[in-house]
């Protein structure tokens, strides 16, 4: 579609895929249909088939061979001598409401592996085991206890609150809070003669509403 026509199209979509499968999907709609939306995957990725082939063409020309690279595997000898280091004292630090907290706990576990194994392994395969571990740990949590990190289960959400009007001399203000994550954001008015003007390759834009 030429850049009119996409202005005035229901639907501006963009598909990256495999042969087998769809691995990115960025669109923009004016409330398009689930069942258009879903047409035009599939037709994206169809149409990709060609590019692809012609990918496949030129490796077979340009192309080299794939460089082995070695898979680094932590061995269970490891595992084992930081699962009974760390075995309920995971779970009770994972469980710390604060995320300060948290990571004190965690930091001092590992302080704690590394000093006792450190004779036997070195400190890079300790500290990968233990990462390792706490990936496993955190999902069995998920999977057979109902409990993500920090002890919520998967429904509840963290505090939320906003406020406006934190700074009187602005033309408008507000503070967005969910738990101790924060926004502040700040109004500025202006005249339209002082829309900023988008440099691209397409069409002449303007952008009257910014938010940094």
């Amino acid at each position: 579609p030429t850049l009119v026509q996409l202005e005035d199209s229901l639907l501006d979509l963009v598909v990256a895929s495999t042969k087998e499968a769809i691995v990115m999907v960025e669109a923009g709609a004016q409330e398009a249909s689930e069942d258009i939306v879903a047409q035009a995957i599939k037709f994206g990725h169809e149409a990709n088939q060609d590019i692809i082939k012609l990918q496949e063409q030129l490796r077979q020309v340009c192309g080299k061979p794939k460089i082995e690279a070695p898979i680094s595997e932590v061995s269970p000898e490891i595992v084992s001598a930081i699962s009974s280091i760390v075995n309920g004292k995971l779970t009770q630090a994972l469980s710390q409401a604060e995320k300060p907290q948290r990571e004190q706990a965690l930091s001092a576990l590992k302080e704690e592996m590394v000093e006792s194994l450190g004779e036997s392994f070195s400190e890079e395969d300790i500290l990968s085991a233990f990462e390792t571990k706490v990936r496993v740990e955190i999902r069995a949590n998920i999977l057979e206890k109902g409990l993500r990190v920090s002890g919520r289960n998967l429904t509840e959400v963290r505090p939320l609150g906003c406020e406006i009007g934190l700074l009187p001399r602005t033309h408008g203000s507000g503070l967005f809070t969910r738990g101790r994550t924060q926004v502040l954001t700040i109004t500025t008015l202006g005249p339209i003669k002082k829309e900023q003007q988008l440099d691209g390759l397409g069409i002449e834009e303007s952008k009257r509403f910014i938010h940094h």
